[in-house]
C-alpha cells in the first residue's frame, strides 16, 4: 500500500520519516476547501499511486490547531489547497499553493520525468530481487532433492560385507575332534590304497606265472 489518508499531523510526520520511497506526494486541504476540489485531489493521488508504486501518496485535511506544527503546514488559509512533492523524506521538490486542477497537472508534468526515472530503477531492483529469490529457491530445491536421493539409497552399513559372512565359530574341543576324524579318514584311505596295490601286484604275479606255464607246455 502506497497511499494514505491520515487524520492527524503525527501520522503525516511518521509517514514522511519512515517512507522508503524517494518521492512522497502530499495533498493538504482545509475543511472549507471546495468539496469538488477535494475530490479531484483525492482522485489524482489515487490514480498516480497506481501508476507509481515507487512513490508514496498522502491526503490530509488540515485544521487550524495544526497550523505551524510542522513546516509543511502553513498558517495562511488562502494558500490552501497545497500540493507538495517531497524527496528523501524532508526536502521540498515542488510546492503548489492555492492548487487547482490545471496547476496540479502542470506541476506534475514538469517533474514527471524524474518520477519515471525512479520508477525504472524501482522495477529493475524488484526484478533483481525476484531473480535472487528464484535462484535461492532453485538452489534450495536442488539441495533437498539431493538429500532425498541420498536418504533413499541403502547406507554402507546395510550392505552385505563378505568379510562379515564367516563360518560359525568352533570351540577348541570341537576343532580337535574334527581334525581327529579327518586323520582317521585319511589313514583309512591309505590302508585301502595299500590293500588295493597288494592285490593288484598279486594278480600281476599270477598272470605272469600262468603265461610262463603256457609257454613251457608249447
Amino acid at each position: 500500500m502506497n497511499i494514505w489518508e491520515v487524520v492527524c499531523v503525527k501520522d503525516l510526520s511518521k509517514i514522511l520519516k519512515e517512507s522508503s520511497n524517494k518521492f512522497v506526494i502530499v495533498g493538504l486541504v482545509l475543511d472549507s476547501t471546495e468539496k469538488k476540489l477535494q475530490s479531484f485531489i483525492k482522485k489524482f493521488l489515487k490514480e498516480k499511486s497506481q501508476s507509481y508504486p515507487n512513490m508514496t501518496f498522502v491526503f490530509y485535511k488540515v485544521s487550524k490547531k495544526d497550523f505551524n506544527k510542522i513546516s509543511l503546514i502553513s498558517d495562511v488559509p488562502d494558500e490552501y489547497p497545497i500540493m507538495y512533492s517531497i524527496f528523501d523524506s524532508e526536502n521540498v521538490f515542488v510546492k503548489v499553493n492555492h492548487a487547482e486542477p490545471s496547476t496540479i497537472l502542470e506541476a506534475y508534468n514538469a517533474v514527471k520525468s524524474y518520477y519515471d526515472d525512479d520508477l525504472v530503477k524501482y522495477q529493475e531492483a524488484k526484478l533483481e530481487t525476484k531473480k535472487s529469490d528464484s535462484d535461492a529457491e532453485v538452489a534450495k530445491q536442488s539441495m533437498q532433492s539431493k538429500q532425498s536421493m541420498q536418504s533413499t539409497q541403502p547406507s554402507q552399513s546395510t550392505q552385505p560385507d563378505i568379510s562379515e559372512i564367516a563360518a560359525p565359530s568352533m570351540s577348541q574341543a570341537e576343532l580337535m575332534e574334527a581334525q581327529q576324524k579327518l586323520m582317521e579318514k585319511i589313514l583309512c584311505l591309505e590302508t585301502k590304497t595299500k590293500e588295493y596295490n597288494l592285490s593288484l601286484l598279486e594278480d600281476i604275479k599270477q598272470r605272469k606265472k600262468s603265461e610262463s606255464l603256457l609257454k613251457n607246455k608249447s
